[in-house]
């Protein structure tokens, strides 16, 4: 089979991540079905199911038979890479040994046996139940949240849910949350959905995997009650939903909000973040470092301090507040990923002197793609 490099390659790189991460298992390799109606490549794991398409223009299917076999996708793509740039098109042979040919070349790889073995995964059809998004949109939402959840391997006193995105996928609108021990965060995107309602838990970890993926315009997306699936022309993922109990981010932040206590300082992001960037340069334990804010009501201003051995700052920076003037303080490394992860020119903090109460950070934009709001819980100003 003649096949396109730079296609092929990327079709590998695509099935990545999917494998599993044992070494010895079957399952750490990519399967390749080679047939006249197409070549597909599928990868599986015990979370995540990755078959895609090559482009029907990628390819020239000469044999009679169709071919399956194994291969070590991180090597292939590899040895892809490695060809003179020159090299447009490969032959695959996989008669007797899995034999890669170019221009006048031949690359003969270590049989893989068990081909015939492959857990070969149901794929299940795009119908009207499939939510269409735009995968810019999902994309950015994903990063906007999956931050926040522990990963897979980390062991957490909340369970599995604090490992998880909560994606809620409404009439009017797309709603994706996720929950630590003292971070939260919520974002929000009006979407008229053109499918069924559903809803889905699913591991961080996997779906900021799977949802780079794609490289169509848009994606569709549908959860029943074991999988949730993303797919697009060419690349069909499935994702296991996780039996966790979902936390109830919505209440809190709705409670915080309400609260009536809250004061809003208005400011610019990138003056905040530099500013918060410098302050954390100066722990020692990066992660424990306190920073109070404190806001200035008539000075329409936000003065910013921290201390440790290694030094002090102490900033002011312009902004406006309205509210009565307070002050709070919060884990510096906390909110420096915040302010990483957010798309926008100005943000909102919404704080009181009350610890127990969360600082809430929004965007502050007029016209923002989607709505987020994040919530981290105070410390103790020592």
């Amino acid at each position: 089979m003649k096949i396109d490099r730079r296609l092929f390659e990327e079709a590998l790189q695509i099935t990545k991540k999917g494998i599993s991460k044992k070494a010895d298992d079957i399952k750490s390799k990519t399967l390749v079905e080679m047939k006249n109606s197409g070549v597909s490549l599928v990868s599986i794991s015990d979370g995540m199911t990755v078959i895609t398409n090559m482009p029907p223009n990628s390819f020239v299917f000469e044999e009679t038979e169709e071919k399956r076999f194994l291969v070590e996708p991180s090597f292939m793509a590899d040895l892809l890479k490695q060809l003179p740039k020159s090299i447009a098109e490969v032959e695959l042979d996989a008669e007797k040994d899995l034999v890669l040919r170019y221009a006048k070349s031949e690359f003969k790889l270590e049989t893989i046996e068990g081909a015939d073995m492959f857990p070969m995964p149901k794929k299940k059809e795009i119908d009207e139940n499939f939510v269409t998004i735009e995968s810019a949109d999902l994309r950015r939402m994903i990063r906007e949240t999956a931050f926040v959840s522990a990963k897979k391997s980390d062991s957490t006193n909340g369970g599995d849910a604090m490992k998880c995105l909560a994606i809620n996928c409404a009439k009017n609108e797309i709603k994706i949350n996720a929950v630590e021990s003292v971070r939260f965060v919520s974002c929000l995107k009006a979407h008229e959905n053109n499918g069924t309602d559903f809803k889905a838990l699913v591991f961080a970890e996997d779906i900021s995997e799977a949802i780079n993926a794609f490289q169509n315009k848009e994606i569709q997306m549908f959860a029943d009650e074991k999988f949730m699936y993303l797919a697009d022309d060419y690349t069909f993922i499935s994702l296991r939903l996780v039996n966790a109990k979902e936390m109830s981010v919505d209440t809190i932040l709705k409670k915080t909000e309400n609260s009536g206590n809250l004061t809003k300082v208005s400011i610019d992001k990138s003056t905040i973040l530099g500013t918060i960037k410098r302050t954390c340069l100066l722990s020692t334990e990066r992660k424990n470092i306190g920073v109070l804010l404190r806001a200035d009501m008539k000075l329409n201003q936000l003065n910013v301090q921290a201390q440790s051995t290694k030094g002090s700052i102490n900033e002011d920076i312009e902004a406006d507040v309205c509210g009565n003037s307070t002050e709070m303080c919060v884990n510096g490394n906390l909110l420096l990923d915040v302010l990483n992860a957010m798309d926008c020119e100005r943000v909102d903090l919404m704080f009181g002197s009350n610890i127990a109460t969360p600082i809430l950070i929004k965007k502050g934009d007029d016209d923002k793609n989607t709505d987020s709001t994040y919530a981290i819980m105070g410390v103790k100003n020592r």
